[in-house]
């Protein structure tokens, strides 16, 4: 079941959530959670493969890919900008965080800036 959510955009705040037809309870959001046996996979695994697919032509062209704010609490948005970024060396992360904007020590590719998202994001904004 997909359900599109009223957002408050100001606030940045769902309006509703979504319910369970039947019950009228509040639905689980379809994300994976340690050791979740409820996790629908399918639209992940189509979403990946159309990922891929959007890729694919990409791979001799230089990339910058932004990474806004992931903190090492929980490393799996830091992994994957720092792996996909050593596949080539036409990939630079630029990595945004006013706390964390390190890198692992081996690591080439990478540019920190030690700002917030949207301050860094509108000094980017006026210098194009």
């Amino acid at each position: 079941m997909q359900e599109e959510l009223d957002i408050d955009m100001e606030n940045f705040k769902a309006l509703s959530l979504p319910k369970y037809p039947r019950c009228q309870g509040l639905a689980r959001p379809n994300i994976l959670m340690f050791n979740d046996g409820s996790f629908n996979d399918s639209r992940y695994f189509l979403q990946k493969q159309s990922y891929k697919n959007w890729l694919k032509p990409l791979e001799d062209k230089n990339i910058l890919l932004i990474e806004l704010g992931a903190g090492k609490a929980v490393p799996s948005m830091r992994m994957f900008g720092e792996d996909f970024c050593k596949k080539s060396k036409a990939r630079t992360l630029l990595r945004i965080n006013p706390n964390e904007c390190d890198f692992p020590k081996f690591f080439r590719n990478g540019i920190g800036l030690k700002m917030k998202a949207l301050e860094a994001l509108e000094m980017i904004d006026s210098l194009i």
